[in-house]
């Protein structure tokens, strides 16, 4: 295979984007509207500078939506998938 195949290429020349984070006390909304301008769909939260979750649309879908829970009374640390593994 050449050596210009994308299999063998390291992941930073996929990569478009600063990972966006937030902390898991973050209001959802702040969050949620963060996402919608940057046009992504997930949120790494953090504590300190090590990684403890993700946030992401879906969550905000299944977790908050279709619960017909207030996301302005709501914390990233509500919904957040926790811990990484």
């Amino acid at each position: 295979m050449a050596d210009d195949n994308q299999f063998f290429r390291p992941v930073r020349d996929f990569c478009q984007r600063k990972v966006v984070t937030c902390t898991a006390d973050a209001a959802l909304v702040d969050i949620v509207e963060i996402m919608r301008e940057k046009n992504i769909s997930s949120v790494v939260v953090t504590e300190g500078a090590s990684p403890i979750g993700i946030f992401t649309d879906r969550d905000l879908r299944n977790k908050v939506v279709a619960r017909g829970l207030d996301p302005r009374s709501l914390s990233v640390r509500d919904i957040m998938n926790a811990p990484l593994s």
